[in-house]
């Protein structure tokens, strides 16, 4: 009886624990929820989504349950200014628009990689002036440079044809 106990009650804190760290902004997952429409409907970057609950969004964001709960950014590390990927933007767009210089862009998504060439229609990026992403998580990036995409399926586009995706599917 007591093991079960003990065992309940570890995985009750390793479920909360993002919430009880230092995060400035939570959400609870509900039914269809998908990591960039989180990161969209929420103002959270797609990295820093990843980034701060890394023990528990998988590298596809095929994991997440409803009633879950997800911490959106931490004490000194909350990037609120972002913006959402469109299909004709490209990196030099968005430096432009937001009157940013690439380096501050990179340390603030450090998912984008090198050649800016894997972001894509329904990210969100962090587009503040300053550094504000959280660190990345020891292991999170498969490659050397500490560079890359972040598996999630993007946010359909207004006007996709959605009838593929089961949060879409009419209930009846």
């Amino acid at each position: 009886m007591f093991s079960k106990l003990v065992l309940a009650v570890t995985a009750t804190v390793a479920l909360i624990s993002p919430v009880l760290a230092d995060c400035t902004r939570n959400y609870t997952v509900v039914e269809g929820d998908i990591c960039d429409w989180i990161s969209k409907s929420q103002n959270v970057s797609t990295y820093q989504l990843a980034a701060v609950n890394v023990d528990i969004i998988d590298s596809t964001c095929s994991n997440l349950t409803p009633g879950e709960n997800l911490c959106l950014g931490t004490t000194g590390e909350d990037c609120t200014d972002t913006y959402v990927i469109k299909e004709a933007d490209s990196c030099a767009t968005i430096l432009t628009q937001f009157n940013l210089n690439s380096t501050i862009l990179a340390q603030n998504n450090p998912n984008i990689d090198s050649d800016c060439d894997n972001i894509y229609p329904g990210e969100v990026l962090c587009v503040a002036t300053t550094v504000v992403a959280p660190p990345i998580p020891s292991g999170f990036f498969d490659d050397e440079d500490q560079s890359g995409t972040i598996d999630w399926e993007p946010v359909p586009e207004s006007g996709d044809n959605d009838d593929d995706l089961p949060y879409c599917d009419d209930v009846n």
